[in-house]
């Protein structure tokens, strides 16, 4: 706790100003938080807050070092700021909730157009991952309807989103996409890949079982083949993010993965400051290019990945 005192009154006598200073009880608070934006990329916040609610502070993106300024106010448990760049121009504006050591909420660009979701913890009371795929995963599950064998891929990825490929028994490939309907992911709702327009659930019943929930009412159950390990390719600048979540096969598979994002990164990076220029001087340009990779696996194994 820092404790500050301001002149509480000026007195103008002849030529000289007597400042009247009085006891002041008047105090700040300084709280420090790390997390993730959009579930990929890692930031840290810090904020001073007085007891007038008077804020101020500064985030950090951790892949690129990129900093701003924080102003605003605190009203109960909600915190509203203005994000500052370096010539001390608004570039966005963040919108929190501030609850039992937990900050959740949603950052905007100045026209409202572009948001990236916010969560952050204190690290002195929660346990904060360094590691982007510590809450993702990357499964097979395979099921047998009327004698013939179909296996369904699919990638828990960022902010509780789903995507993967159905395989038929006849070895089509058919993209889904879905949601976790709970925070452990052990139910969600997936495009149903036989009849579009339509959706299945599909639960996970312990490490193993699975039960699939058909729209007509019928139930088919699986099993869950193999598991991997995931982890996020993430870089957040001023105009532009980049994120990726692929499994870990092994070291040599994801050596060659890295050097393919950096190799995809940096040419767009230098094309975007080719047509942009210094984005650093445009407040309109914050966030204003985002890009996504994804994969795309014509069959996968516990120790094997091909089509990638």
């Amino acid at each position: 706790m820092v404790k500050f005192c301001m002149p509480s009154h000026l007195i103008l006598v002849g030529q000289l100003i007597l400042v009247a200073m009085f006891a002041c009880n008047l105090s700040y608070s300084q709280m420090c938080y790390k997390g993730w934006a959009d579930d990929v990329h890692p930031i840290t916040l810090c904020l001073n807050i007085d007891e007038a609610g008077n804020t101020s502070g500064d985030d950090r993106f951790v892949s690129t070092g990129i900093s701003f300024a924080l102003e605003g106010t605190r009203n109960g448990d909600t915190l509203l700021l203005v994000e500052l760049d370096k010539h001390n121009n608004a570039s966005g504006f963040l919108s929190l909730h501030i609850k039992d050591g937990v900050l959740e909420g949603l950052w905007r660009n100045n026209e409202q157009t572009i948001e990236s979701s916010l969560r952050l913890v204190d690290p002195d009371r929660f346990f904060v991952s360094e590691n982007c795929g510590g809450n993702k995963w990357m499964k097979s599950i395979t099921q047998s309807r009327n004698g013939k064998r179909s296996t369904f891929l699919i990638i828990r990825s960022a902010q509780h989103l789903a995507s993967g490929y159905y395989y038929s028994p006849d070895f089509k490939r058919i993209e889904i996409r879905g949601i976790c309907k709970d925070q452990a992911c052990t139910e969600m709702t997936l495009e149903d890949p036989l009849n579009p327009g339509d959706n299945i659930d599909m639960r996970f019943d312990g490490n193993t079982d699975v039960s699939i929930f058909y729209p007509n009412g019928n139930i088919s159950y699986a099993r869950v083949e193999s598991i991997w390990q995931v982890d996020c390719f993430s870089s957040a600048g001023y105009a532009n993010s980049f994120d990726m979540v692929y499994p870990i096969v092994d070291e040599t598979f994801e050596s060659q993965m890295l050097s393919y994002l950096d190799q995809w990164r940096n040419e767009i990076n230098y094309r975007s400051k080719s047509e942009l220029g210094d984005p650093i001087d445009d407040t309109n340009l914050r966030w204003m290019r985002r890009y996504y990779a994804w994969l795309e696996i014509d069959h996968a194994t516990s120790g094997f990945i091909s089509g990638v």
